[in-house]
């Protein structure tokens, strides 16, 4: 991305130059994904959209950890093993039915979820009014991914998957 012209002069930033510095890693198919067609308005409010993601159906909250979208991927967290817990009590041996439903609705909203949470923090960033490269590093702060977020939610599942063990049998 130039964000020089030759003579120096800085070159503003488009919001789909925020949304790339943001998201970095796969870009394209998140642009794809969200209809975005080399034009896009922040300001306007995200509409709601069903979008599809293998990646969060297949890891749901590691999906969202990695994406850093720490609430969302602790809520996940804690609430599947609880229903889960509560389906395999309600449910028996029809459980599984409740976890594919669930891990479905994951992947579909996932996209627009993302999305949501990009533009917040890109708009944050945006009203410090910080020179363009400044700017860039700190979408690219933001953003991005986090493999240690992976493996902490990981640690943080058998820690509450042993208590759950330990309170529940």
């Amino acid at each position: 991305m130039n964000t020089e012209l030759e003579n120096g002069i800085e070159v503003p930033l488009t919001d789909i130059d925020r949304l790339n510095a943001y998201v970095k890693k796969k870009v394209s198919t998140y642009q794809k994904k969200w209809d975005i067609n080399g034009s896009l308005n922040l300001n306007e409010k995200i509409r709601w959209f069903i979008s599809w993601n293998w990646a969060a159906l297949l890891f749901s909250s590691l999906w969202f950890a990695y994406r850093k979208m720490y609430k969302i991927a602790l809520i996940i967290a804690i609430g599947t093993l609880l229903t889960s817990s509560l389906s395999d009590y309600l449910l028996g041996n029809a459980s599984w039915i409740y976890t594919i439903a669930e891990m479905i609705g994951i992947g579909i909203i996932a996209n627009y979820l993302y999305l949501r949470k990009a533009n917040k923090d890109i708009l944050k960033i945006k009203e410090k009014g910080l020179k363009t490269q400044d700017e860039l590093n700190e979408l690219g702060r933001a953003g991005g991914t986090s493999v240690g977020a992976v493996w902490l939610l990981i640690g943080l599942n058998i820690i509450l998957a042993i208590a759950m063990y330990l309170i529940f049998g």
